[in-house]
């Protein structure tokens, strides 16, 4: 049976998700640059890899921010540039390691109630 596009996972990144497993590194690039293959959902497996300080999603076709990113608790750089997000949750603001987030190039409707740019300023 064929998975549906909208829970679509290419090979590629779980790929790269053992890799990083294997390695115990800290980077996380799942970047659909140049791919013909794009994520439109990230594994529940990047969960369990508290170890991240670096998520790299951007070039995919994500119409949401992973909730799971809650979980990584040492998270300092996420991009999210390039996808299909027209939200920004507003618990991206409370990830306590968070240093920089790109957001650039996404159809982002209108600003999230509140004001999360306290934190980066």
């Amino acid at each position: 049976m064929m998975q549906s596009k909208i829970d679509y996972i290419p090979q590629w990144a779980l790929d790269q998700i053992s890799y990083v497993e294997k390695k115990a590194s800290t980077w996380l690039d799942l970047n659909g640059h140049g791919r013909s293959e794009k994520l439109t959902k990230v594994p529940e497996k990047v969960a369990n890899l508290t170890m991240l300080n670096t998520v790299i999603l951007s070039g995919n076709h994500l119409t949401t921010v992973p909730s799971l990113l809650n979980e990584l608790p040492n998270l300092k750089l996420l991009n999210l540039s390039h996808n299909r997000l027209t939200v920004v949750p507003l618990w991206l603001a409370n990830l306590p390691s968070l240093e920089k987030l790109y957001l650039h190039d996404n159809p982002i409707e209108l600003p999230p109630p509140g004001n999360i740019e306290s934190k980066w300023e």
